[in-house]
């Protein structure tokens, strides 16, 4: 845990120090010092925003589900999302949706994965967003996939790509989150380069089978 605060210490000093040296209006797709120190800042918020996520995974395995242990991780990893968010949100206001070709690959998916981790209507308002970064390939289009998905989850609408699953709490088993039109589900993943729904939802130690 000490060694997590740290991390998120040190992200917000780096990202201090990246902006104060970054002059007002400055354009991050003709400056390379610019775009080294977004680079910088979103790898550390990827760190972030997967650690914990790891140390919930862990916590259940290892003391349950319900366990206070895990349950206390969840208050860590809400405080590290909204930080995480602020730091995101303040980049998309100055640079709009940075692609890999400016951040990479781990710097684009740190956007994406803190807005994904984000409330309803952070997620609608920055879809139009991450729609053009997937029309220009400069993000992956499954990005878009589940992220329509975790919307459509939010606005309590069936899914459409078969991305998100609730758990069961006393089992500990994921369960596929309903889908609409499952007949054409595999076309449609396909399109976003996405592996079959059987072989996903396996991934999920869930079961899927396929509508007659």
């Amino acid at each position: 845990m000490k060694r997590f605060l740290f991390t998120l210490l040190l992200l917000f000093i780096l990202t201090a120090i990246g902006y104060a040296q970054t002059p007002p209006n400055n354009n991050v797709h003709s400056n390379t010092n610019v775009t080294e120190r977004l680079k910088a800042v979103l790898d550390s918020v990827y760190n972030v925003d997967q650690e914990i996520r790891e140390r919930i995974n862990s916590a259940g395995e290892k003391y349950g589900l319900q366990s206070k242990e895990r349950n206390d991780l969840f208050a860590v990893m809400a405080k590290s999302d909204s930080s995480n968010l602020i730091i995101v949100l303040d980049i998309l206001r100055k640079y709009g949706w940075l692609g890999t070709d400016k951040v990479g690959e781990k710097g684009n998916k740190a956007i994406w994965l803190v807005v994904q981790h984000s409330d309803l209507k952070t997620q609608k308002k920055y879809l139009p967003f991450l729609k053009k970064s997937v029309e220009k390939g400069l993000s992956k289009p499954y990005y878009l996939a589940l992220t329509l998905d975790r919307i459509a989850m939010g606005e309590g609408k069936k899914q459409i790509y078969g991305s998100q699953f609730t758990r069961d709490m006393t089992t500990g088993k994921y369960v596929v989150y309903p889908i609409k039109d499952e007949a054409h589900l595999d076309e449609r993943r396909k399109a976003m380069g996405m592996e079959p729904m059987v072989e996903y939802a396996k991934s999920m130690d869930a079961e899927y089978t396929y509508p007659r």
